[in-house]
């Protein structure tokens, strides 16, 4: 290999890694939404998210519905759901 092409190698790293975190990927729609939801849960009492507007707007509103007025993430909530505070 030439030191031409070896020096080559970590701009090329470089380049592909900054191309990936910068064309907006983002996480599944699983996991996006969970800990605002798992927090919401001995916080608030409920799992909405209407106390997260602010981060909502930012993000949005990828992955959420409106469901009577509150938002909501469209992934499902089983996990967080099995949080003590909840078991009654």
């Amino acid at each position: 290999m030439t030191k031409a092409r070896r020096a080559a190698i970590p701009a090329v790293v470089f380049a592909v890694v900054a191309l990936i975190h910068f064309s907006g990927i983002i996480t599944s729609f699983d996991s996006r939404w969970s800990i605002p939801v798992a927090r919401s849960l001995p916080y608030e009492g409920d799992i909405d998210l209407d106390e997260h507007a602010d981060l909502l707007s930012k993000e949005r509103f990828h992955g959420i519905e409106v469901i009577d007025g509150h938002s909501h993430s469209i992934s499902p909530i089983e996990p967080q759901a099995a949080h003590p505070a909840r078991a009654r």
